[in-house]
């Protein structure tokens, strides 16, 4: 009897992950489905993006205004005791355009992480794909061993029927049985494939090792799924995920280009204050005096400062315009090839399937009851068999090639159905979260620290 907590356990997979998964029984979209949702590389790789709108809540904001208060009295105490109180408001602001710059490269920032995740999600669905297909392709193989293996059975049935009538030696059955034994050593090795395959699939749909995983599709379901999926030939408007990140990463770095420039103006500062100073003057006796000011630092470019900032923002920005064209190449080849290999096992499959294989079954009929009849020896039956097998089984490794080659070439074009296309405007920050940076026409605010020669700029 299962304790509570399997059972409990089993619930909380079937509610996560949908009854036939639970089960083991899993389709290729309920795979890629599963590791979409579940696989922790997808989730590392989407935590990108909320650092990136966590670097952006605090982009294009003003630091807060320095408020200043002073108290200054002689330790001696008297009527002829002096002292000052002074109040001060201080604050550093931009002269350029620096703080809707670090808005604009927060966005972009932003939005490169998402065409990021999006790329590695298209990477991420081509290896579940590749996972899923070798183990349904060694199933298939391992259940067409099978098939040959009931075939050899019938060899060996029918070479001892002749042996028992005198039209037949040992030497045959032993023929027949040595064939049995090549066929269920072939079949041994495609199930050991298709653990192999199982095994690397199942840390992709977050299964530990070992747990019943049983793909339902076959090859033939799997080449009609992804035939709607991929075009022959390049389609117009073409942008899969790395090309645009490539964009994304282009404009990211134009835009640290502009920073870089603003920057390169130091901030000015500007400073009021008020001062209240009490005094004594003989004969005149106790006075107090009020004092008003305003001040304006502005920072002289003796030694210009942010030019190497600027020539490395500039690298960078004609790096990423490199990385794209190589990226448009490599895109551009890759569906050339992937084309070539769909088109290469399609050949292949039609080849096996019209023509090679029509051919041998009409030969096992007429070479099976030539056998019968005692006109033909039993080693051309024993040669007819083995011909059937290599061709069967190239058969289903065309399919398996073919299969692999589509999916391939879906990744290269970038069209899963389950890959979500990029939307920049899907990809914006939490309004709720960020606020809109304060860029005015008037002279902003922004703060500076404790500067303690301040208070002499507004005493006599």
């Amino acid at each position: 009897m299962k304790s509570p907590l399997y059972t409990l356990s089993l619930l909380l997979s079937i509610y996560l992950t949908g009854p036939s998964v639970a089960f083991g029984q899993i389709s290729l979209d309920e795979a890629v489905n599963t590791a979409l949702e579940n696989h922790s590389q997808l989730k590392i790789a989407k935590t990108d993006i909320a650092i990136a709108q966590a670097q952006l809540i605090d982009a294009g904001k003003m630091e807060n205004p320095v408020f200043e208060f002073a108290v200054q009295s002689q330790t001696a105490d008297g009527p002829d005791r002096e002292g000052s109180v002074f109040m001060g408001y201080s604050q550093i602001f931009p002269v350029t355009d620096k703080l809707r710059r670090q808005r604009d490269l927060g966005i972009s920032r932003v939005r490169l992480a998402c065409a990021e995740v999006r790329d590695v999600e298209r990477r991420f669905i081509a290896q579940v794909l590749q996972h899923y297909i070798d183990a349904v392709g060694a199933k298939e193989l391992a259940n067409e061993f099978v098939r040959l293996e009931n075939e050899t059975n019938r060899s060996i049935d029918l070479a001892k029927k002749q042996l028992a009538n005198a039209l037949g030696s040992e030497l045959e059955v032993a023929s027949a049985e040595t064939e049995k034994l090549l066929v269920q050593q072939m079949r041994r090795s495609a199930e050991a494939d298709y653990e192999v395959a199982l095994a690397e699939l199942r840390p992709y749909l977050n299964m530990e090792p070992g747990t019943p995983l049983n793909p339902t599709q076959r090859l033939d379901s799997i080449i009609a799924q992804l035939k709607p999926t991929i075009q022959r030939s390049r389609p117009s408007g073409f942008e899969r995920p790395d090309i645009i990140a490539a964009q994304a990463r282009i404009t990211y770095h134009q835009t640290d280009k502009e920073m870089a420039r603003a920057e390169a103006v130091e901030d000015w500062e500007i400073s009021a204050g008020y001062e209240s100073v009490r005094s004594v003057d003989e004969p005149i006796g106790a006075e107090r005096d009020l004092f008003l000011g305003i001040g304006l630092k502005i920072p002289l470019p003796v030694r210009k400062k942010g030019l190497g900032r600027i020539a490395e923002a500039s690298a960078n920005a004609e790096k990423a315009k490199y990385q794209l064209a190589s990226t448009q190449i490599t895109a551009s080849g890759e569906i050339g090839t992937r084309t070539a290999e769909v088109e290469s096992a399609d050949i292949a499959l039609i080849s096996l399937r019209n023509r090679v294989l029509p051919q041998l079954e009409d030969r096992e009929a007429k070479t099976l009851k030539g056998y019968e009849q005692g006109l033909l020896n039993f080693s051309q039956v024993i040669i007819l068999q083995q011909q059937q097998s290599r061709t069967r089984e190239a058969i289903t490794k065309a399919k398996l090639a073919k299969a692999t080659a589509m999916a391939r070439l879906q990744e290269a074009l970038g069209s899963n159905p389950k890959l979500k296309v990029f939307d920049s405007a899907a990809c914006q920050p939490c309004i709720q979260t960020v606020e809109e940076p304060e860029v005015t026409q008037s002279i902003p605010v922004k703060e500076s620290g404790n500067h303690p020669r301040k208070k002499r700029f507004f005493r006599r």
